[in-house]
């Protein structure tokens, strides 16, 4: 009969435990106008492990231990709002915010935790304000541009851009547009940004202490948020700069029910390119321009099916065209990506959620080269992906989520050879891989100043073997005063390759999967945070080793089109480390960031330099990034970048061969070894002044500014050319190319609501 007393023990148990806790619920509304507020937090005074997010309708509810309480109350766009609960009243509460006169500023507001994790050397986070205040790149809000001027973020080249975190490559990191993966996502040598400003909500870059369900890349993860349309009010906006125009809506289908955000972007670089060559076309020595042209189309429809359930289908569309001919030299390529992905969120309470994902991403490439000796090329990539994920976040600060994930990716390349429409050569590969898995994590409190995060992904994929792999994470968060440290160990896997015949991004790379002699890449990522932030003054350290294995290198003298991708490529090691700083000062009316990076990185392929350690292009040893930024008014502000880099690491002849070659004699490039010249330093400065005006039916922003205010030629790339001397002798002699000088930039938006 001992059962029976345990029963009855328990049940009184559970109401001594409950006795005393209060659910209070309510609904947040906009002062001014009465629209319910989303995406604000609720959290008790005292209890910082008591918090919640309301809504699209506003609504919240939470649990509290006892009355009187204290909910305090914050949101980007609104003052906050502290609101005592005296004594037990009816619910649901009905709060009012204020907006915020200055909606510029940014709040971090999250689940509870130990903040010392949110060290920007560690995690990188732009909420859409900030996003609207960039004006990198020429004039637009660039990301990808933004981020290069991070610590550990190096520059490839003056107009690459393309993301090498901490000693490693672009294709060694994972972007996700709204949890579905983007693969080769960057415009034409970076020269636009890879993102409609128009469309973002947030964007966050993790490089090290890396969340389980993060995986499938070896460096880093690019989480890019877009925004959720307004379920109650119509907003429409136009934009006009150097490179391209954009327009964009959003507003209800169904009030508060159902709502719709529309936006696309053209290049009219093409447009440039005809005028241009209309009137210069019988000048002496005239060159025609190269052709480019751009468009995207990005649809996000947000809907409520249910009190508890939020949905969202977002549908993307970008395509690129570039055309170069120049004598008997004429290159023709077109490049796709197509998104689709699904999101469904349910929230049954203040302390769980589950989160549902299912998406399609597409990727194609072809081209052509010259007329008289065709190269045909052809490559697409086409990958399905799904993940389900359980969270809850405890009153005391233990949180933990579990999750399930599957990944089915297709791969195809075709390329030919012709000469006068007769094929010579040509290979097909059609492939095909299983990727799926589990992963969790769990944070728990270690005492008042110190927590800690373990998690694991467990993980199998397919193609031509079986791989099961095991990636296990942990952190430790600390903070005592103005001090705050991280400490993480991530192991990371790659299960596909990214071939980069040019050595920069370029829509011809190709992805390959993993699999029998090309083996999957890993990674094994130390890394050590600190931060002082006394107020005025803020300033990060941080230090990392990486340890890398299986990494794909194209072999000597494999050919860049028309080869097959398995023997042409070849695996080795690697390792990369370096330091990281930042020092932030921010005045009432003006802020400094000056960043500084040391960062080496080496491989070791037996077929490469007869197996000497080697740097790759992407090892910069030391970068410098200076951002200052000031109001001048309540309208006008300015802003004034400069970056310093070391040179890139690139391959150069070491002598030439003269062989015959009809009836002259020509010189041939002699290479003995691989990476075996650093390019000259980088560096450059830009500045920006920014007009905003804001009316009650519209608002409006001006962007002027110089890229490269003092016209620094920073080399692109070198080459070399063969002259004769008046002895006789033949002279090799570098030569320098330079993208982009002097360059004055124009930005214009327009929004109505």
């Amino acid at each position: 009969m001992h059962y029976r007393g345990v029963i009855v023990f328990m049940f009184l148990l559970r109401f001594l435990i409950l006795d005393g806790q209060v659910k209070i619920s309510g609904n947040l509304y906009d002062r001014e106008t009465g629209r319910p507020i989303s995406d604000a937090t609720i959290q008790v005074d005292k209890h910082t492990a008591l918090f919640f997010i309301s809504d699209s309708t506003g609504n919240f509810q939470l649990t509290v231990p006892g009355l009187p309480c204290t909910l305090v109350i914050r949101h980007l766009s609104y003052e906050p709002l502290v609101y005592a609960v005296k004594d037990y009243q009816d619910y649901p509460l009905e709060l009012y915010l204020t907006a915020s006169e200055n909606t510029l500023e940014e709040i971090f507001f999250a689940a509870p935790q130990n903040n010392a994790r949110d060290n920007e050397l560690r995690r990188v986070s732009l909420r859409s304000e900030a996003i609207d205040r960039l004006t990198s790149g020429f004039g637009e809000a660039d990301i990808i541009r933004t981020l290069q001027s991070m610590p550990g973020i190096q520059k490839s080249s003056e107009i690459n851009a393309a993301l090498n975190v901490r000693g490693t490559g672009h294709g060694n990191n994972r972007i996700r547009l709204d949890g579905q993966d983007l693969h080769n996502s960057y415009h034409l040598m970076g020269i636009a940004p890879m993102f409609n400003p128009d469309i973002l909500e947030s964007i966050t870059l993790h490089k090290s202490g890396f969340h389980p369900r993060s995986g499938n890349a070896l460096s880093s993860f690019l989480n890019v948020e877009t925004r959720k349309p307004d379920l109650y009010d119509n907003n429409f906006s136009a934009s006009l700069s150097n490179l391209s125009g954009g327009i964009h809506y959003e507003g209800p289908l169904v009030s508060g029910k159902m709502s719709l955000l529309a936006a696309a972007r053209y290049s009219y670089f093409d447009l440039v390119k005809t005028i241009y060559d209309n009137l210069h076309s019988g000048s002496e020595n005239f060159k025609t321009l190269p052709g480019y042209r751009l468009h995207d189309i990005f649809l996000r429809l947000h809907f409520l099916p249910g009190k508890e359930w939020q949905g969202d289908l977002t549908v993307f569309h970008t395509e690129d065209r570039f055309n170069y001919e120049r004598e008997s030299l004429v290159l023709q390529t077109d490049w796709k990506n197509r998104l689709y992905s699904f999101n469904l969120t349910r929230s049954t309470d203040p302390f769980s959620h589950i989160k549902i994902h299912s998406g399609l991403s597409a990727y194609n490439f072809s081209g052509k080269y010259n007329p008289a000796f065709d190269i045909l090329r052809q490559n697409d990539l086409l990958s399905w992906e799904n993940e389900i994920e359980y969270g809850y976040f405890g009153e005391k600060g233990v949180s933990w989520q579990a999750g399930a994930f599957s990944s089915v990716r297709f791969y195809y390349l075709n390329s030919q050879e012709q000469v006068l429409d007769r094929t010579i050569r040509s290979a097909e590969n059609v492939e095909y891989s299983f990727y799926s898995g589990i992963y969790g994590n769990l944070r728990f409190p270690i005492n008042s100043w110190m927590e800690l995060e373990k998690g694991i992904r467990l993980s199998y994929y397919r193609h031509i073997e079986n791989y099961f792999r095991m990636a296990p994470r942990i952190q430790l968060n600390a903070r005592q005063g103005n001090m705050a440290m991280n400490i993480s160990y991530d192991r990371t896997y790659h299960y596909a390759h990214l071939i980069s015949p040019l050595g920069f991004n370029m829509p011809a790379d190709l992805w390959y999967p993993a699999g029998g002699n090309i083996a999957p890449q890993h990674a094994d990522q130390y890394a050590l945070h600190l931060s002082y932030d006394p107020g005025v003054l803020k300033a990060n350290f941080g230090i990392f080793y990486k340890n890398m294995e299986n990494l794909g290198e194209l072999a000597p003298g494999a050919e860049l089109i028309s080869f097959q991708p398995a023997d042409a490529l070849i695996n080795g090691s690697g390792e990369a480390y370096g330091i990281e700083t930042g020092i932030h000062a921010e005045l009432e009316d003006f802020r400094l960031d000056l960043y500084y990076t040391y960062s080496r990185s080496r491989r070791f392929f037996c077929q490469i330099n007869d197996g000497a350690a080697f740097s790759p292009p992407y090892d910069l040893p030391h970068q410098v990034d200076i951002n200052m930024t000031g109001d001048i008014s309540t309208s006008w502000s300015w802003n004034l970048t400069w970056f310093w880099a070391s040179g890139v690491v690139t391959t150069m002849p070491t002598g030439y061969a003269f062989l015959p070659h009809g009836g002259e004699t020509l010189p041939y490039p002699l290479y003995t070894k691989l990476y075996n010249f650093r390019m000259p330093p980088s560096h450059r400065m830009d500045a920006t002044l920014q007009y905003r005006v804001d009316r009650p039916a519209w608002n409006g922003r001006l962007s002027i500014g110089v890229y490269n205010l003092y016209h620094n030629s920073n080399p692109y790339f070198l080459y070399f050319t063969i002259g004769e001397e008046a002895s006789g002798d033949i002279q090799v002699v570098p030569q320098k190319m330079a993208v982009f000088p002097f360059t004055p930039f124009l930005n214009l938006k327009i929004q109505w609501r």
